[in-house]
Order: C-alpha cells, then structure tokens, then sequence
C-alpha cells in the first residue's frame, strides 16, 4: 500500500510593460506590417494571486498482478475560484515479466 497527502501555498506575480512605440503606433490607420502589434501601454499590467492546495493519493496492491489507485486534490484560486480534481486508476499485468 502506497499512502501519500500534501498541501502547498503559493504567490504568484506577472507583470507586462508597454511595448517600444514603433511596434503598436500606426499614423495611417491602414494596419502594421506585424499580425500582432506591440504591448500597448493600456495593456501594460501587474498583478499577483494568491493559491492553496491539499491532495491525497492511494495505491493498493491486493495482488502481485493488479494494482488499484485514486487521487484527489483541492484548489482554491484568489483570482477565479476553487477546483476539485480527481482519477481513478488500475492495472493488471497479464505476463510475469517485470515483476
């Protein structure tokens, strides 16, 4: 039987500045020669957010030939949310090699 259960805490921080002027300032109106123009400076950003996680996970082996698992973890987003995510594994070896 293999047991394991965690938690993290974590900051994050991203921030974008406007882009050289010569890459989003078009005087004719007619388009850029880029598909994408430069960071504006209304687009300019910082922001950070702030997240908590816990998990739990369990294998077990009843046999030599079948291992039964399960994982849940939680997370809560300061910025949109929580989220619960979780699997359901198995296997079943059908030789003896690697065992």
């Amino acid at each position: 039987m293999n047991i394991a259960f965690g938690a993290e805490i974590k900051k994050e921080n991203f921030s974008a500045r406007a882009g050289d002027p010569a890459s989003y300032y078009n005087p004719t109106g007619n388009g850029n020669a880029q598909s994408f123009p430069g960071l504006q400076p209304a687009n300019a950003v910082r922001a950070d957010r702030h997240n908590y996680g816990v998990y739990g996970d369990l294998e077990w082996e009843p046999t030599d030939a079948l291992l039964i698992g399960g994982a849940i973890r939680y997370e809560d987003f300061s910025d949109f949310g929580d989220n619960v995510s979780w699997k359901v594994s198995g296997r079943y070896s059908l030789g003896d090699k690697g065992l």
